[in-house]
């Protein structure tokens, strides 16, 4: 499972974007955010939304 803030999704802030989610302390700096972080996800359809803003995808071991 995968879930991403539609934030995220449509690039409108990466303010608290980890390199590693499990560190808070990863934050990317501003020249650092690579560019469409998440566009591998355009592909996909989310299987359900969280509330108003979170995407919740379900990929399978061979990615569907």
């Amino acid at each position: 499972m995968v879930s991403l803030s539609e934030n995220y999704y449509r690039q409108r802030n990466f303010f608290t974007l980890l390199k590693d989610p499990c560190n808070p302390k990863s934050a990317w700096k501003d020249d650092e955010i690579p560019p469409n972080s998440f566009a591998w996800l355009r592909k996909y359809t989310p299987v359900a939304m969280v509330g108003s803003s979170i995407r919740l995808y379900h990929l399978g071991g061979d990615g569907q």
